[in-house]
């Protein structure tokens, strides 16, 4: 559903997206770029891997993940994303959408016309600025997942996920010792490379352990410093069970 033009003034990801180092000026600029604020309810897809590459789009409230199709029609989910985040950069080298992006509960995105875009893009030190850093951002967060895919127990990736979305919702101006999950635990698993009853089981250990605290999707982080140094000593005696998927 498509929505008013954008007010970057009352939008609650100014401050976290492309426009948060932006001049009065240089933002109204912004402002004016073709495009509107589109709402998708949960489940309603943004763009399919596939599509024509017109625009880039930024998250102003909600969450939605991203996934690609493989060959034999497998869904693999590749990000989990919140507000401020940009979406669609991938497009730009191929000239279509190389993921599907689909809202996880009710959310609002800002549509930005790619050519537009570009145009403010080419005259805007600020914005080529704070462009450069979010598409750095986001490929270290990429290396950091291939990191856990790779090398992690399912106990160290589940620790990691729980931990990276807590800085990654506090980096958003989030609640982030206590915050909803708001994938399935089938989306987690997916995410992690594991098996949803390894995601369920290691849930209930991380509660029992007093790591974390779980009511159905409801997370609060009881001791991040013991969750973090699951990370890097697998002889921990908090998690006995070494998972695998």
């Amino acid at each position: 559903m498509r929505g008013a033009k954008r007010d970057c003034r009352s939008c609650q990801a100014v401050s976290y997206c492309l426009c948060c180092q932006l001049t009065t000026e240089e933002r109204e600029a912004f402002e004016n770029l073709a495009g509107t604020r589109r709402v998708l309810r949960r489940g309603e897809r943004l763009f399919a891997q596939g599509d024509d590459f017109r625009s880039l789009y930024i998250v102003q409230s909600g969450s939605a993940k991203a996934y690609v199709i493989s060959e034999d029609g497998n869904q693999q989910i590749t990000g989990f994303h919140y507000r401020g985040d940009l979406l669609g950069v991938d497009g730009m080298e191929v000239g279509m959408q190389t993921y599907t992006v689909e809202a996880l509960e009710t959310s609002s995105i800002c549509e930005i016309s790619f050519a537009e875009f570009e145009r403010l893009h080419a005259n805007t030190a600020g914005l080529r600025q704070q462009f450069f850093k979010v598409v750095a951002s986001e490929l270290a967060r990429e290396k950091q997942r291939m990191l856990v895919l790779g090398k992690l127990y399912a106990e160290q990736r589940l620790a990691h996920f729980l931990l990276d979305t807590a800085a990654h919702l506090e980096g958003r101006g989030l609640a982030h010792s206590e915050f909803v999950l708001t994938m399935t635990r089938h989306d987690i698993a997916n995410y992690l490379g594991l098996a949803v009853e390894t995601i369920s089981r290691l849930l209930t250990r991380f509660d029992s352990a007093d790591l974390i605290r779980v009511r159905h999707r409801q997370i609060r982080l009881l001791d991040a410093a013991r969750l973090r140094a699951l990370l890097y000593d697998t002889e921990q005696p908090v998690v006995v069970l070494r998972a695998t998927a």
